[in-house]
């Protein structure tokens, strides 16, 4: 089930393969969409992607972790003061959700890092796209 978020989110970091990075990336447009509606919204977002990268090739817990001169990084104390991000949409290898040999490590790794996100305070989104039929495709 799927609950409307509480508040609209100001911070994205967005997790993907080379979909999500190609054709002016998913960033442009989810930037776009939220200044054109009414009211309009500013969100700033990170896009990390890896190509043809399946969720189990990103360190989630790392990538929600202060670095050094990071923007959205609020450390006090050596702690953070708040999440860094407000949101953290992931998509998984273009094919795994039409793969049976992908599905089981795209549903585990969505799941684990779901509650790395959790932890960090941010709310995960699941981008579930299925794409082209493969071979071992149901």
């Amino acid at each position: 089930m799927t609950a409307p978020l509480a508040k609209s989110p100001k911070v994205a970091l967005l997790v993907g393969n080379s979909y999500s990075f190609y054709n002016c990336g998913v960033h442009t447009y989810l930037r776009g969409l939220m200044k054109a509606g009414t009211p309009k919204e500013n969100m700033k977002t990170r896009l990390l992607t890896i190509s043809s990268g399946s969720l189990s090739f990103h360190d989630m817990k790392f990538y929600l972790s202060p670095h050094e001169q990071d923007p959205y990084a609020v450390v006090k104390d050596g702690k953070l003061e708040h999440p860094m991000f407000d949101v953290v949409p992931m998509q998984g290898h273009s094919a795994a959700a039409t793969s049976k040999k992908r599905l089981s490590f795209f549903e585990k790794y969505a799941k684990a890092h779901a509650d790395t996100i959790r932890e960090a305070g941010s709310t995960p989104l699941l981008l579930k796209l299925p794409c082209l039929k493969t071979e071992d495709s149901p």
